[in-house]
């Protein structure tokens, strides 16, 4: 209200408003703080939102070495860790982070400094360095109160939203990052990095917020920052390229010019509106930062698969959870190569029957498949979790829609190579006996899927590698048969009943030999009835049942030993002795045992591998591992349809 004739210094008077630096406003100070010291006097009105809070958050813009800023201050310390005083502030935190916010020299007793900002050659006289180091400590001692008193407003969860749903976390990554209009002092980063943190780590705000900062910084980042204060800082400022961050100073330019962007626009917002902050602000849900290094790189489940296979033993921060992202996509990619699943088989353009490739060109199929057999390989726990995430019988279904197609390259051999690594577990075996006739029909049909050459098929290059996969899954389903009687298993063949009793003996006890039982039907029944070797898989009698069904015996010995083809694939002679073991192996079942070697002994050629050790035919290394980690085979191979050329380089 105006008085007619009253001056300002009047009306000042009279309103009681003072300069800062005049003692009867320290005076004002001094008297907010006491009765803000007794609990609950003056709360209703400082904690009304709007002006009270605004005003109260603004005295931290005095000058920082009076005594009306250390009293502010003080109040504020008292205040903000009540809820009722953080809820009065949520509409003006903008005004806090404008205080924290503020550069090196930006005041005006550190003129001298700003002026010189980014001007690192310029010399400064000794007057301006003692007005510098001065203007650097005000600011340290000023930025230290905000960020406790920030601290203590953000614990709040009505604050911490309120920082998301305006600009404020983007603001507090700006300091992190280093947002060339902000402070760079190492508190106001770290500072920021804790606010972040604790919005990462709220329940209330860290689901909102995490998906946010992602659009600036890498994974591994977002989680350091959640993680630990120091770490982040030191992990930002540094350099990595491991499988779980790339990371350099170019990135860090790159993000600097990204947030700036953003930043510049939503300050330009904030100026149009009159300077005044604290409404809704949302960022252009189109925008990432593009880090052009990472433009050809294939990143699934927080790993850089490229550099995960060239450091395989990385200690990894969620091995499992990559793991299953990796044979999600594996999947992914086979259902568009081979339309199994119901989707369309990738066949446009110049690039039909090649499997979908990165920028960089490099095979994602093969990558993800590499990566995934590597960590079954170095993490064996993990391997089960194939059969759980139903990766067996997936790979039987694309075994299946690649031999359909004729693609007998890169996608049939991804299939294969999961089921070989899967092979060495237990669990996933028996998961295969769940479809033991589909896997045994489909991975012979895989073997012998070239050309016909009179009588037989052409054998596929990596038949040694397909028919390991048969031997490892008997070896392990049927248990120990060199010991097969341990658990008590009579060694003396059932002998058919006749009319003259148990056992086919006569009335005086002796043998009737007019009724000599037949061999293959003992044989027969001695599968149906007797129990597995010692350790024996459940899955063991479908899977020997599928031997059976599919003549998978005279396939290996008449189709595989025997084909002329056999020179041509790779490590013949691991193909001889894996399928002459795996012959052995069938016969020393003790149920369906008899049952084989009846039918290997009507076979002609099983006299040539029956009695001879093949052990000595393996006179390499290639497949005491998987050759396609080793020597990179497979790196070159792409889908290929049916043809001579094609099977030599599948």
């Amino acid at each position: 209200v105006k008085v007619e004739g009253e001056t300002e210094e009047d009306r000042d008077e009279r309103m009681l408003w003072h300069p800062v630096s005049d003692s009867r406003f320290t005076m004002g100070v001094t008297a907010l703080k006491l009765l803000v010291l007794v609990e609950g006097l003056v709360d209703d009105v400082l904690c009304d939102g709007g002006g009270p809070s605004a005003i109260l958050l603004s005295l931290l813009e005095l000058p920082d070495a009076s005594e009306a800023f250390d009293l502010s201050s003080d109040i504020l310390s008292l205040l903000a860790p009540k809820q009722q005083f953080a809820d009065a502030c949520k509409g003006e935190m903008w005004r806090l982070l404008a205080v924290l916010e503020k550069k090196e020299g930006a005041s005006g007793e550190g003129k001298a400094g700003a002026d010189r900002d980014g001007d690192d050659d310029a010399k400064q006289t000794e007057e301006e360095g003692h007005e510098a180091s001065k203007s650097a400590k005000k600011i340290a001692k000023r930025q230290q109160k905000g960020w406790q008193i920030l601290e203590a407003l953000t614990s709040t969860p009505s604050v911490a939203l309120a920082l998301v749903e305006t600009s404020g976390w983007v603001e507090l990554l700006g300091l992190c990052v280093g947002y060339n209009k902000f402070s760079k002092a190492y508190a106001s980063r770290e500072g920021a990095t804790k606010a972040l943190g604790r919005m990462l780590w709220d329940p209330k705000t860290g689901a909102s917020v995490a998906p946010l900062i992602s659009r600036f910084l890498p994974l591994t980042l977002v989680v350091a920052l959640k993680e630990a204060t120091a770490g982040f800082l030191a992990t930002f400022d540094g350099e990595a390229e491991n499988p779980e961050l790339i990371w350099d100073s170019e990135m860090r330019g790159e993000l600097r010019v990204g947030i700036g962007s953003v930043l510049d626009e939503m300050f330009k917002k904030r100026e149009d509106n009159g300077g005044v902050g604290g409404s809704a602000w949302k960022m252009d849900p189109g925008f990432s930062v593009k880090y052009v290094k990472l433009l050809d790189e294939l990143y699934v489940g927080g790993v850089y698969v490229r550099l995960f296979l060239e450091e395989p033993t990385f200690n990894l921060r969620n091995p499992g959870g990559f793991l299953e992202l990796l044979v999600a996509r594996w999947e992914e990619e086979l259902q568009v190569i081979t339309g199994e699943g119901g989707a369309a088989p990738s066949a446009q353009g110049k690039g039909a029957g090649e499997g979908q490739l990165t920028a960089a060109k490099q095979d994602v199929l093969n990558l993800c498949t590499s990566a995934a057999v590597y960590l079954c390989k170095l993490r064996g726990p993990l391997c089960d979790k194939l059969a759980t995430w139903g990766a067996i019988a997936k790979a039987v279904s694309f075994i299946r829609a690649a031999l359909a197609k004729g693609m007998v390259g890169t996608s049939l051999v991804s299939a294969v190579r999961i089921l070989h690594v899967a092979s060495t577990s237990r669990v996933n075996i028996e998961a295969i006996g769940l479809v033991a006739n589909e896997f045994v029909s489909l991975l012979s049909s895989a073997v012998a899927s070239g050309e016909a050459m009179q009588d037989k098929k052409r054998l596929h290059q990596d038949s040694a590698f397909m028919i390991e996969i048969l031997l490892r899954v008997y070896t392990d389903a049927l248990g120990d048969v060199n010991n097969p009687f341990a658990s008590g298993l009579a060694s003396t063949p059932p002998v058919a009943d006749n009319e003259y009793g148990e056992g086919g003996l006569g009335s005086e006890g002796g043998v009737d030999a007019r009724t000599a039982p037949d061999p293959a039907f003992l044989a027969l029944e001695k599968s149906k009835n007797t129990p597995g070797a010692p350790g024996c898989a459940h899955s063991r009698a479908a899977l020997l049942t599928a031997v059976q069904v599919n003549g998978t015996l005279r396939f290996i010995l008449n189709d595989v030993l025997e084909n002329p083809s056999a020179a041509d694939v790779v490590d013949p002679s691991s193909l001889k002795v894996h399928s002459v073991n795996l012959l052995k192996l069938l016969v020393k079942d003790p149920g369906f045992g008899d049952l084989f070697a009846l039918t290997l002994d009507q076979l002609p050629a099983w006299k040539k591998y029956s009695s001879q050790d093949h052990s000595l035919f393996i006179t390499g290394t290639q497949q005491k591992a998987d050759y396609f980690l080793t020597d990179g085979g497979a790196k070159d191979r792409k889908l290929l349809t049916a043809g001579a050329a094609e099977t030599k380089g599948p």
